[in-house]
């Protein structure tokens, strides 16, 4: 708390600076050095109750800050004007603060933690001595002004003071409010207190007064030599230019810097080694997971005590986080610069966007040329105009944090599973799906979870097989990537005799006879055996069906010589027996190469397509007899 005696001294220093201002006898204050005082002392107890706590929908209460805070890195530039391997030294906001000669301007994206920092900032002033130079905060949150209200104003209403001009009889006459002398005697005060001033928020004012206040920030910026400035806000928001302050970049967490955040988040260490075993198997798990949506996914895990059953809903959910929830809960609305262009059809044109980004470039990080072709692609569906492709990304990159400019030159998604869970909710929406064009580019991600986002990933599932997966197109590495990213994604399946046939129709057409191959195919149906459904459904398929061993050297080959066949026959019974009883692996060294020449005829019985639903019958006609690996046949199929 701030010392009864230093806070008289301030105060008292800044009562004779004011007086100095008002050269003419009849402009006087109205209000003593106690009133003064308590002014302050009245702003302190509010910033004690403002940045004590942290709170949001999920958590359902709140946190202690200190419970919860972890120091994050700052890096010399906005990341929008470094080059692409451009690397910086990381400074901690309290260092920054103890040794800098300019103002700061503290810069961020979406849940980057520039609030957070801010409440830390004010927390240490008020109880810690990290900060060694300035003596209390004074806290502006910049989108509680109101439209007439200015920083000035607001800055006259915390302080306290009071000024009247005087008849000639000594009888106040009016309070003054000149716009001009005010400026004046708020900074001569300020510079007498040495406080950290702090403007929260800049990005979350209606555009219509960015200028003016623009003009005020750079006011108090360079009339201010004892205090500090700091402002906050959004990176792609930010478009000022004032001497005598330096622009810092949040830094995205480190790994060491979200596990200790877990572990301050949850009371009991066991949750929190749960928790962060589970966060680190997903698909956006790294370095670029921001605080806010570690936060919610702490809290949610603490609320439920599991992860999210689906990885779609994770992404979801991070979506939501940064297009509206964290604005919506703390009552934050952004304008947009074009007509019908809110954040459902933000949340569709970074859909569009992403889809016509990879499909076009085989490439994640994108320069403006890039983005500007994608652009010309897609305009006209949501009515913006052509020639503002990078006005438009940039509020964007405002309002949502999604897309990013990463450097001087290059823009991409924040996350590459955010990139591709965006472009598979683009692509179920099309009315078709887009064959041609993934015969030409990789996208076994986007595929694998738009079968998780179908509204019936069964049908989508089968249609992908029967009707798009081709030999001459897709190869053996395509098809495990998009394997194995569904067995990831899980999706919501229903019990079907046609998928465990799928899965045999896909091993006999793509996957390579080799053993890596093998073993990646048993671990990944392994995986999607875990669910009740699949694993039904392979049970009741392995009853339904009638199998013969061939002995085989060439997997092309559909014939075997007389020879074969009988060694075949001699073999079929012992090998069986031996892959049931000792539950061998594909690696035993002893049946490697015996393994690789076995293969397993998959026939159809009359009662398999009896079973089917009706849904799954146009598929019948399509319909042939498949082989698969002897290895693979026992551990899955048999």
């Amino acid at each position: 708390m701030i010392k009864e005696l230093l806070l008289g001294e301030l105060v008292s220093r800044g009562f004779d600076s004011i007086k100095k201002i008002f050269t003419s006898n009849k402009i006087s204050l109205v209000v003593s050095k106690d009133d003064l005082s308590e002014s302050l002392k009245s702003h302190t107890k509010y910033i004690q109750n403002l940045t004590s706590k942290v709170s949001f929908k999920e958590l359902r209460g709140n946190k202690n800050l200190n419970d919860t805070y972890i120091a994050l890195d700052l890096e010399l530039q906005a990341i929008r004007f470094k080059e692409k391997q451009q690397k910086d030294k990381k400074l901690r906001i309290e260092i920054l603060i103890n040794n800098t000669d300019n103002h700061l301007i503290i810069l961020g994206g979406p849940g980057a933690g520039k609030t957070t920092t801010v409440k830390k900032i004010c927390q240490s002033l008020l109880y810690e001595e990290k900060i060694k130079n300035y003596s209390f905060p004074i806290l502006i949150n910049l989108r509680d002004l109101s439209s007439e209200q200015t920083i000035y104003g607001k800055l006259k209403d915390i302080l306290g003071i009071q000024i009247v001009l005087k008849n000639g009889g000594d009888k106040t006459q009016a309070l003054i409010e000149d716009k001009e002398l005010r400026i004046k005697y708020v900074n001569a005060y300020l510079d007498s207190l040495k406080a950290i001033i702090i403007l929260d928020g800049l990005d979350e004012v209606n555009p219509l007064k960015i200028r003016s206040l623009g003009k005020e920030i750079k006011s108090l910026i360079l009339n201010l030599r004892n205090s500090l400035v700091i402002v906050t806000s959004r990176s792609a928001s930010y478009d000022l230019d004032i001497e005598n302050s330096i622009e810092y970049e949040l830094c995205n967490l480190n790994k060491t810097q979200i596990k200790k955040f877990v572990y301050k988040w949850f009371d009991k260490d066991k949750y929190a080694e749960k928790f962060l075993s589970e966060i680190s198997k997903s698909k956006f798990y790294d370095f670029s997971l921001k605080p806010i949506s570690l936060a919610h996914l702490c809290a949610i895990y603490e609320r439920t005590k599991k992860f999210y059953d689906k990885p779609k809903s994770i992404y979801k959910k991070l979506v939501r986080i940064l297009i509206e929830e964290w604005d919506e809960q703390r009552d934050i609305i952004r304008e947009s610069n074009y007509s019908d262009f809110d954040n459902e059809r933000k949340f569709d044109f970074l859909s569009h966007l992403a889809y016509d980004l990879t499909i076009r470039f085989d490439k994640k990080v994108y320069f403006e040329d890039d983005l500007k072709d994608s652009f010309l692609n897609i305009n006209d569906s949501f009515g913006l105009p052509k020639n503002q492709c990078l006005k438009v990304v940039r509020e964007v990159e405002a309002h949502t944090g999604i897309l990013i400019q990463s450097s001087f030159e290059t823009f991409e998604f924040v996350h590459k599973s955010m990139q591709e869970y965006l472009a598979a909710e683009h692509i179920v929406k099309m009315p078709e799906i887009p064959t041609k064009l993934l015969h030409n580019i990789n996208i076994s991600n986007e595929l694998a979870i738009t079968v998780a986002l179908s509204s019936d990933p069964n049908a989508y599932f089968f249609k992908l097989v029967f009707d798009v997966f081709s030999k001459e197109n897709f190869t053996s590495h395509f098809m495990v990537e998009f394997l194995s990213r569904l067995a990831y994604e899980k999706p919501d399946f229903k019990e079907s005799l046609l998928i465990p046939y799928c899965f045999a129709k896909i091993t006999d057409e793509f996957i390579d006879n080799n053993i890596e191959s093998h073993k990646k195919l048993i671990k990944i149906i392994s995986e999607f055996k875990e669910t009740h459904n699949i694993k039904i459904s392979f049970k009741k398929f392995s009853l339904n069906i009638s199998n013969s061993i061939e002995n085989i050297y060439d997997y092309d080959s559909q014939e075997s010589t007389e020879n074969d066949a009988d060694e075949s026959d001699s073999l079929e019974s012992d090998l069986l027996q031996k892959f049931t009883t000792d539950n061998l692996e594909i690696d035993d060294d002893s049946l490697k190469e015996m393994n690789l020449k076995k293969f397993v005829n998959i026939e159809l019985e009359d009662s398999y397509f009896k079973k089917l639903l009706e849904t799954e019958q146009p598929y019948k006609g399509l319909f042939n007899e498949v082989k698969i690996p002897l290895n693979i046949f026992n551990k899955h199929f048999n």
